[in-house]
């Protein structure tokens, strides 16, 4: 069991290796856990590279909707690359205002940011009023 444990999480048989069956159970032990925190540090990564990820697939996901229904309806290829075009445009213009605005309002000192957020949508919903 001892050499089992040790070959499966690749901790080798180095110059030491356990004398007595006490300190094969603690060696066990010690590999599963450093085994574990292991495996928990990389799924902690490919979590964060998923999350970095995640509008681009979302995006694509789309694209290969589009394109399927295009596909179906049998539009003509210069108007699907047109439509595939102006998706590609919105998704830039979406990304470029979302840093512009946070490049703005990282400048705007001693204001909370969802205060800014209020005081400048808010001038945007605000009803237009009539006056005699």
């Amino acid at each position: 069991c001892y050499w089992a444990i040790m070959t499966l999480t690749t901790v080798g048989y180095g110059d030491v290796s356990a004398q007595n069956n006490q300190q094969r159970v603690l060696g066990i032990i010690a590999m599963i856990c450093g085994a574990l925190i292991f495996a928990y540090g990389v799924s902690q990564i490919v979590n964060i590279v998923e999350d970095m990820r995640a509008e681009s697939k979302s995006f694509k996901t789309r694209m290969d909707k589009f394109n399927s229904y295009m596909a179906h309806r049998n539009l003509p290829h210069d108007l699907r690359g047109d439509i595939r075009e102006f998706l590609h445009n919105i998704r830039r213009r979406q990304r470029s205002t979302i840093k512009d605005e946070d490049y703005l309002l990282a400048q705007v000192d001693g204001v909370d940011s969802s205060e800014k957020l209020m005081r400048a949508s808010s001038s945007f919903f605000q009803a237009p009023t009539c006056h005699d």
